[in-house]
């Protein structure tokens, strides 16, 4: 595998990770075969349980307390998780949250072999995460849920693969300030914690196989849901890459929460909002094809930033990780950005376009009756295929049709030739920038990237 789309680590440690029992976590649901061990499900019910917790305080923030009240609200409303996830799944998943009583660590650090001066860790500290004191520490905040506020654990682990209880969490989130904004899959760094369902003789016990750190906010629960980062590069309207965004197409057709429509001709389609129940649009087959959504309407409207209409996307599954951590590339010791450099993943075209503008050759939207526009790879490479946008109805669907054997290049205004237009669908560049650096430490990444947070759209880890 190639450096493209990588940063590299500080500490070798490939030859320092034991026997892996389940590979690919974090691999944008490449696979799924490991539904509990490395990924929560995202099908049907599921009891999310979220612990905030500090070290060294007597207490938690008030503030801070009062925002975790509101977003895991477990009766879901606007702007809480539950909601968010109810409608980014189309009603396919309900994730209810518990929010527990905080979990104080006033005078000690559970962290093992640290204090309150030190109790912090990060990927860096890959001993920490191969000798099992982090699985040790997450222990350590389960039991105290469980003894001291009273949870049967086995609560938490009503859903799986199959939709039934499987022996892992169905997830976890912990708010802590030990570490923050990033999803850790423990299964495959020395094995899951594991903790007794109660306390006293029940054998039921229940593992947590990825954890979410998290701030308020979905992204790095959409890593325990198996997905990886796709910033790093070019535009893309996706959780995995911005804040203030559902899931991007090819995201979607990964966790099958649409139906995408393979297109092998020409003729009329009409797209609800994918958020609505809308389909998607597919232009070629694996492992590089095109996708088009209708990313409007309103709970486009309520939910994310960048404008609506049509979004095409390129894809390259060539760029998926193959590693058995997905997101890390333990040969090369490299943090793997898929979307960093060509052949990009997941982006949107044209490459690098405005997310804020539409129906121009460097917006990303396609929203005006009359538009047309030939459907290019990232490469440069055409499919064969066009896309005329025709209607936009009151509740956000758009009706289009589709001319195949169509070579036409960039975006045309109603009434021009097609054959006139120069191509402005594509770019092959590399990301705007020229890309991130390759000799970064993976914490000196993860600080740089803790800052991007607080700047919409991009977020981190």
């Amino acid at each position: 595998m190639s450096h493209r789309g990588r940063r590299v680590l500080s500490i070798a440690f490939g030859c320092l990770l034991p026997a892996v029992g389940w590979s690919h976590a974090l691999d944008h649901l490449a696979t799924t075969d490991d539904i509990g061990p490395n990924k929560v499900p995202h099908q049907g019910v599921s009891h999310i349980l979220v612990i905030p917790s500090r070290v060294g305080v007597s207490s938690y923030p008030a503030s801070e307390l009062e925002e975790l009240q509101s977003f895991y609200d477990p009766e879901g409303g606007p702007g809480t998780f539950r909601t968010f996830w109810s409608v980014v799944s189309d009603g396919r998943y309900d994730a209810v949250p518990t929010l527990v009583d905080p979990v104080l660590y006033t005078d000690r650090c559970p962290i093992p072999g640290r204090d309150l001066s030190n109790c912090r860790f990060s990927l860096d500290d890959i001993t920490l995460l191969l000798n099992g004191d982090v699985q040790d520490t997450f222990v350590d905040l389960l039991e105290r849920v469980r003894d001291e506020q009273h949870f049967d654990l086995a609560y938490f682990d009503v859903n799986g693969d199959g939709g039934d209880p499987d022996g892992y969490f169905d997830g976890v989130i912990v708010h802590t300030d030990m570490y923050s904004g990033v999803g850790l899959p423990l299964a495959v760094f020395g094995g899951p914690a594991v903790v007794g369902a109660t306390s006293d003789s029940d054998p039921r016990e229940v593992a947590a196989g990825n954890v979410a750190l998290a701030p308020p906010e979905h992204h790095e629960f959409g890593h325990i849901l198996g997905f990886i980062d796709l910033y790093g590069g070019p535009t893309l309207n996706g959780l995995m890459a911005a804040r203030q965004a559902t899931l991007s197409a090819y995201s979607r057709q990964q966790i099958g929460w649409s139906e995408v429509i393979p297109v092998t001709g020409s003729g009329p389609h009409d797209l609800a909002p994918v958020l609505d129940g809308g389909s998607i649009l597919r232009f070629g087959d694996a492992p590089r094809y095109v996708l088009v959504a209708n990313r409007g309407g309103g709970h486009h409207d309520a939910l994310e930033y960048a404008n609506s209409g049509l979004w095409t996307s390129s894809i390259d599954e060539e760029a998926l990780p193959v590693g058995p951590l997905g997101f890390l590339d333990l040969a090369e010791q490299d943090l793997y950005l898929p979307n960093a450099e060509p052949p990009y993943l997941n982006v949107h075209l044209p490459v690098g376009c405005d997310e804020h503008t539409s129906n121009t050759l460097d917006g990303c939207a396609l929203d005006a009756p009359g538009r047309y526009v030939g459907l290019v790879h990232a490469s440069g490479e055409h499919t064969g295929f066009a896309i005329e946008l025709e209607s936009v109805a009151s509740d956000g669907t758009i009706s289009l049709f589709v001319h195949a054997d169509d070579e036409s290049d960039g975006l045309v205004n109603p009434g021009e030739d097609p054959d006139s237009v120069t191509d402005a669908t594509a770019c092959g560049c590399a990301a705007p920038g020229g890309g991130p650096p390759t000799a970064l430490s993976f914490l000196a990444v993860l600080v740089a990237a803790g800052a991007r947070r607080r700047h919409i759209p991009q977020v981190a880890t």
